[in-house]
């Protein structure tokens, strides 16, 4: 630490996302998400102990709240909601690969034998009419497994779509000094806060 302590307040995002995955199977959660600002780190504490929170309507430190930018606070909520999700996504992608991986499966089964008996006919027929036409049906069979394939793997994509209920802006009290630190055998000098209800260090600014 570099000097003592001085009052300040800690920003938090709070946000309750209902996420619908749309698989084979529709799957709903709900989400509480708290990203410590500016960085956007979660703060899985203040999460978990939100509902028992006190408000005070006329704090004694002057609060000066910041402003917030969509462009800045979208990617920080979509990488919490990811990582919220990580678990979730990870079985039902595995899942849909499985039933995929069946369909396929069953779709090369059936143009291979086609395709397998047009070629048995066309080498037993002499007449090149008919071998034109064969080749024809080859290149229609071709073109629609392939067709058929695409059609599969999209039928079998996770749509991910959240929901935005509720988004609210918490200011805590906190104490901001100046501290310098070793980071990958190299001191790093920043400004920070320290939050007493985390128990935890916030990094704001280098210095």
């Amino acid at each position: 630490m570099e000097g003592g302590f001085k009052p300040a307040w800690h920003f938090s995002l709070l946000s309750l996302v209902r996420c619908e995955i749309q698989a084979i199977d529709q799957h709903w959660s709900l989400h509480r998400l708290v990203l410590s600002l500016p960085q956007g780190e979660r703060d899985e504490s203040l999460a978990a102990a939100f509902d028992f929170a006190q408000i005070d309507p006329e704090p004694q430190n002057p609060l000066d709240w910041p402003s917030l930018e969509n462009s800045h606070l979208r990617p920080l909520l979509q990488s919490a909601l990811e990582q919220d999700l990580a678990e979730d996504l990870a079985s039902i992608r595995l899942r849909q690969q499985n039933y995929l991986h069946r369909e396929l499966e069953r779709i090369d089964d059936y143009f291979e034998a086609y395709e397998r008996e047009l070629h048995q006919r066309q080498s037993r027929s002499q007449n090149e009419n008919t071998k034109m036409k064969t080749n024809e049906r080859l290149a229609a069979a071709g073109a629609e497994h392939k067709r058929r394939r695409q059609d599969q793997v999209q039928r079998h994509e996770i749509r991910l779509i959240p929901h935005l209920d509720t988004l609210l802006l918490v200011a805590e009290p906190a104490w901001q000094t100046t501290v310098t630190f070793l980071q990958r055998h190299e001191f790093r000098r920043t400004r920070a806060q320290f939050v007493t209800r985390a128990r935890r260090w916030f990094p704001l600014a280098e210095a």
